[in-house]
């Protein structure tokens, strides 16, 4: 029984060696998280551990323990230090927000003026906060800066024009002929050149935060439109050889009664479609392609629709 319990002790020391080892090699880290982790591995390892022999016990585990308070002391110093600086940060920003608020009131402009540049520079340089913090601060230091801003254009007769990215700008171009397209005569030849601004639409890479939706929603009407005009001028070519010769009320009924017809199959397939579409996952790219295609398939028809409510306008504008 004493051999055995021996043996065991001897297993257990190799054991609680390697994983002294195992600390000895990481406690120096300053990945403070990833460290702390692989430690707490390491010492639920070590609980796991039985005992050594008595004589080596508080060497063996004097050693562990100091490994692991020298790692944890120093992670407390450092993010200590972290804090004290952050908060040292956050008071020379509420210092900063207190003297754009005072520059408001100062009676010499020109030297609120420059007063105000200097601050947006210390603003700059003062260093990270946490970025709740940060995003709160920059918020009320914008609003002073602002408010002197207007003041001070108002009082030196400055109008300002907005900068528009020069991105947004080429979309909005691109907007304004894509609409005039959809408006002219010759339909196929609009929706061949429609198909060239939609890739260079695609190839110009816009953030999201600053994209101009109203531009995006413009550009995409207005293709959808055209594609939907040029796609029934391609259905009445093929059914009405003779369709130019009609009469101007004739055509616009024909376009009419296709179109109708058109709106019926699509919301038809749509509602298929849409039997299916219970319990996708829009997380799933397959599911998530085939939620888009939904999509899609409803703005087609809402555009065949809008185009609909057109044509029987112009017919009730014409009084036939």
């Amino acid at each position: 029984m004493a051999d055995l319990i021996t043996v065991n002790q001897r297993k257990n020391h190799d054991i609680k060696r390697a994983l002294i080892a195992e600390a000895e090699a990481i406690v120096d880290s300053t990945d403070w998280r990833t460290t702390a982790d692989e430690l707490q591995e390491i010492k639920t390892k070590w609980i796991k551990t039985g005992p050594v022999d008595k004589s080596i016990e508080a060497e063996v585990e004097g050693r562990f323990q100091e490994l692991l308070d020298g790692f944890f002391q120093r992670r407390r110093e450092f993010f200590n230090e972290q804090n004290k600086v952050i908060q040292e940060r956050l008071d020379k920003y509420d210092e900063l927000i207190r003297l754009a608020f005072r520059a408001n009131r100062l009676g010499d402009l020109d030297a609120a003026f420059q007063e105000v540049r200097r601050l947006n520079n210390a603003w700059k340089a003062v260093g990270e906060v946490p970025i709740k913090k940060s995003g709160k601060l920059y918020k009320q230091f914008k609003k002073a800066t602002t408010m002197f801003y207007a003041k001070y254009n108002d009082a030196k007769g400055i109008v300002l024009v907005p900068k528009i990215d020069p991105r947004i700008e080429a979309q909005m171009k691109m907007a304004d002929e894509v609409e005039r397209l959809s408006k002219q005569s010759d339909i196929f030849a609009a929706a061949e050149r429609a198909k060239v601004l939609l890739n260079s639409w695609k190839e110009i890479r816009v953030p999201f935060k600053l994209q101009d939706k109203v531009v995006n929603e413009r550009f995409r009407a207005a293709c959808d439109k055209i594609f939907e005009l040029s796609y029934l001028g391609r259905v009445l070519t093929r059914k009405y050889p003779a369709f130019e010769l009609k009469s101007q009320s004739e055509q616009i009924r024909t376009k009419i009664r296709e179109m109708e017809y058109l709106v019926k199959r699509e919301k038809n397939d749509l509602q298929f479609a849409l039997q299916d579409a219970d319990g996708l996952d829009p997380n799933n790219d397959a599911d998530k392609q085939i939620l888009n295609k939904i999509n899609t398939q409803k703005r087609k028809i809402a555009m065949k629709e809008t185009i609909l409510r057109e044509l029987q306008k112009q017919l009730e504008t014409a009084g036939y």
